[in-house]
């Protein structure tokens, strides 16, 4: 079986690094075979991540590769599709290249891009018509899962996951200071002003806060900025005490798979969230981490997990959590199963 993969993004990038690159090994030994051809080079994702900028000439080189790409797609069986082909063209232009049976792959909710003006116009049935004509979705969250299946799409729900494997926690000294640490990017980073005057107390009080990937602090108050690279996020996720992902509750957000939250577990750290889309499965209150929308709660919240005891036990359950439902052990086997099927 040969599959051409049109992802996003090289390996540096998130979604692709984790919804396809990290299943190749097992992808491979079960005897499916994976052109992977990534949509922007990592040129163009560094300057995302750090500016949330765009080069039109990066992009316009890309588009036209693509299109060459997709004139060879008679050799493969069929093609995975990670969100769309080409961004911001309508659908008519897809389906003239999508000459072979194909599938989706959507760990965002990249539909709500086409909502506002003439976007909508052009373009706001684009992702649903992709769906439709797909022989499955693959969605990373319950919210795109809905959207899909509303479109009259196949779905299976395949959350976004980590190697559990090779994260191991790290026990931390009973007089260490208290550690909140947030992953992510400066283009995200601006979800922290939500909660800035409960990171605040935590800060005076003698605590630190870690920004892992983000380059500047968004806040007023004193942050440490930590280099993000793929071989050091988990020990550097490993040092903190407990992990935070304040998100508002707006279109964009509910479509999100909670993949930072996965990473704290996964770690053993207890973790806070705002309750929007996925992160309200993930987090159960006080079993292994808390739901906080006010400042008050995110206060109450941090004062709890003072407790080193309660820290543990929460922080264990979340990793049993990962080990059983969201480890790449148990999806890479559904995924096998899912292209063999096809």
């Amino acid at each position: 079986m040969r599959i051409l993969a049109l992802t996003r993004y090289n390996s540096l990038g998130a979604s692709s690094r984790l919804r396809l690159y990290q299943y190749l090994p097992h992808l491979q030994s079960s005897g499916i075979d994976i052109d992977v051809r990534p949509l922007f080079d990592e040129g163009y994702l560094s300057k995302l991540y750090k500016h949330g900028s765009r080069s039109p000439l990066k992009v316009i080189k890309a588009y036209i590769l693509r299109f060459f790409i997709l004139l060879t797609s008679m050799r493969y069986d069929c093609i995975w599709v990670e969100k769309e082909l080409f961004p911001y063209l309508p659908y008519a232009f897809e389906k003239c290249l999508l000459k072979k049976p194909y599938f989706i792959d959507i760990d965002d909710a990249i539909f709500h891009n086409y909502d506002t003006g003439m976007k909508k116009y052009l373009l706001g049935q684009k992702i649903s018509r992709l769906m439709q004509g797909a022989k499955v979705v693959l969605a990373g969250s319950p919210y795109l899962e809905n959207y899909a299946k509303q479109a009259g799409a196949e779905t299976v729900l395949l959350p976004t996951v980590v190697d559990e494997k090779s994260i191991k926690p790290v026990q931390k000294d009973t007089n260490d200071k208290l550690i909140i640490t947030w992953i992510g990017t400066d283009v995200t980073s601006k979800y922290l002003k939500n909660i800035e005057a409960s990171l605040k107390e935590v800060v005076s009080d003698g605590g630190e806060l870690r920004l892992i990937g983000a380059t500047r602090n968004p806040l007023s108050c004193a942050a440490t900025l930590v280099p993000w690279h793929v071989d050091t996020e988990y020990v550097e996720l490993a040092k903190a005490d407990i992990g935070i992902m304040p998100l508002p509750d707006e279109p964009w957000e509910r479509g999100k798979c909670g993949y930072k939250l996965i990473q704290y577990m996964a770690c053993g750290l207890p973790v806070i969230a705002s309750p929007v889309g996925v992160n309200v499965d993930l987090v159960e209150s006080e079993v292994n981490g808390f739901l906080c929308q006010s400042n008050e709660q995110w206060r109450d919240a941090f004062q709890k997990l003072k407790d080193k005891k309660q820290r543990e036990k929460l922080g264990k359950n979340g990793r049993k959590k990962v080990e059983q439902v969201y480890s790449l052990k148990k999806t890479s086997k559904q995924l096998v199963d899912i292209l063999k099927r096809l």
